[in-house]
């Protein structure tokens, strides 16, 4: 391995060091992390419990388990049907407020249309998922940690009607 004891001064604000490293008759570049030197202060339980309430801030207790609740699953999710490729054009985009609201759009048009979404158990994240104007229906779950979802639906304006749905939190 050969690095350079003395590099040039332009280099001095880079975070690594350049290496060489000969393997088998062949030279590969890499570089070398540079010592860092960080000082950072972290409170205790106690210490930011105190600071909390100072601030009026609700203490939080890291020994409870997390609460999931309907607003835990906001954010934009991609729904698509599970037997069709990945495509940034098909099936649809649902966004889900913290408030509960929720609107959605048909990927493949660009259109907003109105669908209703309900968090039937917010603990497992089951769903259901409602389109009055073609009479679409789904139902199945979000994963919180995983940011997936499944679920089956029924579309009696498609071909087939029943099928598989995927999805992903953006």
């Amino acid at each position: 391995m050969l690095t350079l004891t003395n590099p040039p001064l332009q280099s001095a604000p880079l975070t690594y060091n350049r290496v060489f490293v000969e393997r088998g008759g062949y030279v590969y570049f890499g570089y070398q992390s540079k010592p860092v030197v960080l000082n950072t202060a972290r409170l205790n339980v106690v210490a930011a419990g105190a600071v909390l309430t100072q601030l009026g801030i609700p203490t939080d207790d890291p020994t409870l388990p997390v609460e999931l609740t309907a607003a835990s699953y906001q954010g934009t999710w991609d729904f698509r049907d599970a037997m069709s490729e990945v495509s940034a054009t098909e099936g649809t985009t649902i966004f889900i407020n913290g408030s509960g609201a929720v609107s959605c759009l048909d990927k493949s048009t660009g259109t907003f249309f109105s669908c209703t979404l309900t968090i039937t158990d917010a603990t497992t994240g089951a769903f259901s998922y409602t389109e009055a104007a073609t009479g679409t229906i789904a139902s199945g779950s979000f994963g919180f940690v995983t940011g997936t979802a499944t679920g089956m639906y029924h579309d009696p304006t498609s071909t087939p009607t029943d099928g598989n749905i995927v999805g992903a939190r953006r």
